[in-house]
């Protein structure tokens, strides 16, 4: 059995105030102190008790105190005995008697009275009109997709490595920004036609390549001898405002031979 802690291990003080440092309650450091301590203090002559296990509430004046050093709270004791327990409910009285006393005579009928008036009173003022709670704004709806189709058409006897506008029709150029398109949406170009309205298709063949920003794309098509379409698939990711050309390539000099390259893209 763990031996009972002597009192005078239990008792602290007295000290001078409560509050503040020096020979004060406040100023004690309680990491030396046990659990159920008792200290007295002279200025406000009572009695504290200290409660170690106690670090939250928080301090009100001399009544509660914090330490400066260590755990607990001091509280201040107040006097008088704990209140005792509620006493047992006593046994319920017994029901009183319930003879009833004779009924009494009835009594005369009274005159009837007069008739009261029967106007009407005047109609009550409308109440105003209710205002309904205008419902909450819906959701924004999905954006629908995004196509994007560019014709790039010049005549292909034009020099080698030239580059064709967008619904041009005449002479390549040899300054790819006149010939560029600014791509108005994000979208992502998915196939590369080729077109010609030659009889007979074209005399030698013609490859279109699809540049963005001045730089060329994995995606590019060639229409061959005597063939008059051809249909490539590939991906390039465009963002809103890239500028797309394409640079025609020819092998040799093809007078009069308008071709078409369709851009697809979704």
């Amino acid at each position: 059995m763990t031996p009972a802690v002597p009192a005078v291990q239990r008792i602290a003080g007295p000290f001078t105030t409560a509050l503040g440092a020096g020979d004060s309650l406040e100023a004690q450091n309680t990491n030396f102190l046990i659990d159920g301590s008792v200290a007295q203090v002279n200025d406000v002559k009572r009695l504290y008790y200290l409660d170690k296990d106690d670090n939250s509430t928080p301090p009100s004046g001399t009544a509660i105190i914090k330490p400066a050093a260590g755990p607990g709270r001091w509280f201040q004791e107040t006097g008088g005995g704990q209140t005792g327990a509620t006493g047992a409910t006593g046994a319920t009285g017994a029901t009183g008697a319930t003879t009833a006393g004779p009924t009494g005579a009835t009594g005369a009928t009274g005159s009837t009275g007069a008739t009261g008036a029967t106007t009407a009173g005047p109609t009550g003022a409308t109440g105003s009109t209710g205002a309904g709670v205008t419902g909450a704004t819906g959701a924004t709806g999905a954006v629908g997709p995004s196509s994007l189709i560019v014709v790039f058409s010049a005549d292909p006897g034009e020099p080698i490595n030239t580059f064709v506008g967008v619904f041009d029709g005449g002479n390549g150029h040899s300054n790819e920004t006149r010939c560029q398109y600014q791509v108005p949406i994000a979208c992502t170009v998915k196939a590369l036609s080729v077109t010609t309205a030659e009889d007979g298709g074209v005399a030698a063949d013609v490859t279109g390549t699809l540049r963005v920003n001045g730089s060329n794309t994995a995606l590019s098509i060639t229409l061959t001898i005597g063939s008059n379409v051809n249909v490539a698939l590939g991906t390039v990711a465009l963002a809103a405002n890239d500028k797309l050309s394409l640079q025609l390539n020819t092998s040799t000099g093809l007078a009069s031979e308008i071709t078409s390259f369709a851009v697809i893209g979704g």
